[in-house]
């Protein structure tokens, strides 16, 4: 695999430390995709995750780290293990969302057609960013791989978007064979491959949402355009990842669900959904009971902090209203009336499911009777 090396570092007007002797116009030999990968303490992860980045076949790939103030060594030790990764050190955390826009604007700087998001913890197989590469080359779209959980189980074929506004693994997405390519409602983030084009046409990803919700948002502000996410099977990667009960996970998942719902539906679809709304909000502050005070403060500091993000909302509003006046509503058919949750996942999300499904066909009456 073919690189670019750069070591020491210079501070611009963003507060972004910039390698001395990267380039600021086209590089000599542009790349062909541009791998980014934002770590936040994430030092623990850094030594696989690059090993494997770099030891994939027949790539010519760039790779950017950047790193969002950790200050827990990740710098000094993707410098000295790894002197051929781009390094990128911000001097504040602004959020995944800002911190990945970075490394696609230093894609385009240095033309690459595709630009490669990928968390630290996942470890890609050797040829999986080959196998994506060729499937991007046959369909234009955004793609991500089969991400399975250390102990062989499906962490993600694709991710499911929830009427209501929750974003989930897709656990029994499929293909016939087991090996094609198949649509899904958006990829994830974890492992993402865009091809650069797509993004001159809908715009960066969404950065008031900081962190989580950011790539279902920008799956279906592409598929408003006409571009559709695949899982590409046959592609895979190891996602060292566990659901938490972090209330500062439940904040952000629960804000950026509800920020979504109000930038994609009309205020008529809104009205019509508002007693479901009001019945699955009854249900999350139920369940941010149960995980004590800090899940509470969580979820009620959600609704404060949605308040303050009404200019964002009603920016990303029109700039997904360019594409159709009632996005929800239109994309509302591939929505999903269930969460895929584990088999052994318990009684409650079972019995949350069949009250969710109940409630999807009367969302489906409200906006079908919307006349969207």
């Amino acid at each position: 695999m073919k690189y670019h090396s750069t070591m020491t570092a210079k501070n611009d007007q963003n507060g972004i430390a910039y390698p001395v002797d990267m380039c600021f116009d086209k590089c000599a030999l542009p790349p062909q995709v541009t791998a980014v990968v934002v770590g936040y303490r994430s030092i623990r992860f850094l030594r696989q995750c690059f090993t494997a980045l770099m030891n994939q076949q027949d790539v010519s790939c760039e790779i950017v780290f950047i790193d969002n103030n950790s200050h827990d060594g990740s710098v000094d030790l993707v410098r000295n293990e790894f002197p051929a990764i781009r390094v990128l050190e911000r001097l504040s955390n602004d959020g995944y969302a800002v911190a990945n826009n970075q490394g696609i604007a230093e894609a385009r700087r240095c033309g690459a057609k595709y630009v490669f998001i990928l968390n630290p913890d996942v470890i890609l197989e050797k040829d999986c960013l080959k196998l994506l590469l060729r499937e991007a080359s046959e369909k234009t779209g955004l793609f991500q791989p089969l991400l399975l959980l250390p102990d062989g189980r499906i962490q993600s074929a694709g991710n499911r978007v929830h009427y209501l506004g929750f974003g989930c693994s897709g656990l029994r997405n499929c293909s016939e064979d087991g090996n094609t390519a198949f649509r899904v409602n958006y990829a994830s983030g974890a492992a993402l491959l865009i091809d650069i084009a797509i993004i001159e046409q809908i715009g960066d990803i969404e950065e008031s949402f900081f962190l989580y919700h950011e790539d279902l948002e920008f799956g279906l502000r592409a598929q408003l355009a006409g571009f559709y996410s695949w899982c590409v099977p046959a592609a895979r990667a190891l996602h060292d990842h566990s659901f938490d009960r972090n209330p500062n996970k439940i904040f952000y998942l629960e804000r950026n669900r509800l920020a979504f719902l109000f930038a994609y539906a009309s205020p008529k679809t809104l009205l019509r959904l508002a007693p479901l709304l009001i019945c699955v909000e009854i249900a999350v502050i139920i369940f941010a009971c149960l995980l004590g005070p800090k899940g509470i403060r969580a979820k009620l500091t959600s609704f404060v902090s949605l308040i303050g993000m009404r200019r964002d909302i009603k920016k990303l509003r029109k700039r997904v209203m360019r594409f159709h006046p009632d996005p929800y509503a239109f994309l509302f058919p591939t929505f999903y009336g269930e969460i895929d949750f584990p088999p052994d996942a318990g009684f409650f999300p079972g019995f949350a499911n069949v009250c969710s499904r109940n409630l999807f066909r009367l969302a489906r009456y409200f906006v079908e009777s919307a006349g969207v």
